[in-house]
């Protein structure tokens, strides 16, 4: 009996060992930022908790926000058990992005196990990222726009004319438009990607708009957190991320492409552009070449066409990517007018005047607008599409200015909101003020502090087709109703939490019918 108790003794001497070794071998794991001397929040296996439950607890770029005010432009993270160097100085942000984006043309690392997902043009790295972008390039160009603005304007004029039934001519009718909005983009994408009319406003119970939804559903994202915090963990378990909406657009693609070439068809949209990428027919205009680089188009002859699987995988990543991207921006420019009556006066005369002077609100009529311009710029600065910016560091590489070497692999975030929010870099920064970017100020606006959609060689390969269809809505939206604010109009808004995006949880406001 007393061997035994002995034997257990000893047991428990050596596993509370055990346990403290490993506990002191983890703090100094955790220690990491503090021996390059470099600021950081987490400094031991404690602090790692209490930062891993900030950070699922709270909006990203509120938790960077809070960091960026203790810790400077400059500091470090864990990021899952990776550390992780948060970069926010404009001349550093440069380097990364554009002068040596040769050692940091990556984002990190990020595959779910999905063939379809782990090909589109956000995912890919290296050679694959190059070719795909390269192919893809010429599909955004603005007579590539131009050519499609009318798909789009026929998604933002139906969704109008289905307001206007919902708002009887004298009533004022207080919606959340965060909720109302995401129909228009499902409608847009689905017509310039999937080659299908839609009437997500009147007809919800649709399959592809359910399971456009069901993507961009919030519970999602947090799964999406997950994955980049501990993608080993999550693949083991066996995580379906998008509960098997991937498959559904790959099919429906699928029979979309099987229809145009039975009854060989064509069509000015998206799909059609990455069919003919696919088969290495897609014409390029000298309209297309002056906005595209030369060597983009050594790349098309030199590189094999785009496989089948590939072209697929755009399609799908255009509507992840683009649906709730897009149904933020316009809430966030809805709220912002209802919360500032002057600028949506100042809008609406330019909208009434350009109306007045054009007979077809095409690409060029909205392209020479310049306060609705001002307008979704300002949006951007106040609530950029994402919280940051990522990098994969391919070779280690030496930041000079506060000399540290930032090992292969590593991994840097720009941190895009709280740079946006910086009042060295922007003079009252919670001021809505789309002043500061009208043309005769944008001149005072530092470079590589503005960063919506990133910058350098691999900033979104979409951006003006986005803005394109975000001023679209806008247009037709404040040219039959001014919005107001009301008492359950948020002041500030709420934030999903745990997220990379930055996504309202609602934006109610009150629509008017304009006389």
């Amino acid at each position: 009996m007393e061997l035994l108790e002995i034997c257990n003794y000893k047991w428990f001497i050596f596993f509370v060992l055990v346990l403290l070794l490993s506990v002191l071998y983890v703090n100094r794991y955790f220690k990491y930022w503090e021996r390059h001397g470099i600021p950081t929040p987490t400094t031991n296996i404690w602090s790692f908790f209490s930062e891993l439950y900030r950070f699922m607890n709270t909006p990203l770029h509120l938790v960077q926000t809070e960091n960026y005010k203790k810790y400077g432009r400059l500091y470090g993270i864990f990021f899952g058990l990776r550390p992780q160097l948060i970069v926010a100085d404009p001349q550093i942000v440069k380097k990364i992005l554009v002068k040596d984006f040769y050692m940091f043309h990556n984002r990190m690392k990020f595959n779910i196990g999905n063939l379809i997902f782990d090909n589109g043009l956000v995912i890919l790295e290296d050679e694959d990222w190059e070719r795909i972008r390269c192919i893809m390039s010429p599909s955004f160009t603005s007579s590539r726009m131009k050519q499609m603005a009318y798909l789009v304007k026929e998604c933002a004029e139906k969704f109008t004319e289905n307001l206007k039934k919902m708002v009887f001519s004298n009533e004022n009718q207080s919606i959340d438009c965060k909720s109302l909005l995401s129909t228009y983009p499902i409608d847009v994408i689905a017509s310039t990607a999937f080659g299908t009319k839609l009437n997500s406003l009147e007809d919800p119970n649709n399959e592809f708009v359910s399971k456009a939804r069901k993507a961009s559903n919030m519970d999602a994202s947090i799964l999406l957190a997950l994955f980049f915090l501990f993608p080993k963990i999550m693949k083991f378990l066996k995580v379906d991320l998008f509960a098997g909406t991937i498959d559904f657009f790959k099919e429906f693609a699928l029979h979309v492409l099987k229809r145009r070439e039975e009854e060989k068809t064509k069509a000015h949209d998206f799909l059609q552009l990455l069919m003919d990428a696919q088969k290495g027919t897609l014409e390029i205009s000298p309209e297309d070449s002056n906005e595209t680089e030369e060597s983009n188009y050594k790349m098309l002859s030199k590189h094999k066409p785009m496989s089948l699987d590939e072209m697929l995988a755009q399609c799908v990543l255009f509507l992840f990517a683009g649906i709730e991207t897009t149904t933020n921006t316009l809430a966030f420019v809805v709220y912002y007018m209802a919360l500032n009556d002057e600028c949506q006066i100042k809008l609406i005369e330019e909208i009434d005047e350009v109306d007045r002077n054009n007979k077809e609100i095409n690409f060029d009529a909205l392209s020479e607008m310049q306060y609705l311009d001002a307008v979704i710029n300002e949006t951007l600065r106040k609530e950029p599409v994402t919280a940051q910016l990522m990098r994969e560091c391919t070779e280690e590489y030496e930041l000079t200015e506060i000399g540290f070497k930032v090992p292969k692999g590593m991994s840097i975030a720009v941190p895009v909101y709280t740079m946006h929010h910086d009042k060295e870099f922007y003079p009252n920064p919670e001021k809505f003020d789309p002043e500061r970017f009208l043309p005769e100020n944008r001149h005072s606006i530092l470079p590589y502090t503005y960063l919506p959609f990133g910058e350098g060689p691999r900033n979104c390969i979409g951006m003006r087709f986005a803005i394109m269809v975000v001023k679209m809505f806008i247009f037709h939206l404040f040219r039959d109703f001014r919005v107001h604010a009301t008492e359950e109009t948020k002041k500030p808004l709420e934030f999903f939490k745990g997220q990379g995006v930055i996504q309202p949880k609602k934006v109610i406001v009150q629509l008017e019918r304009r006389k």
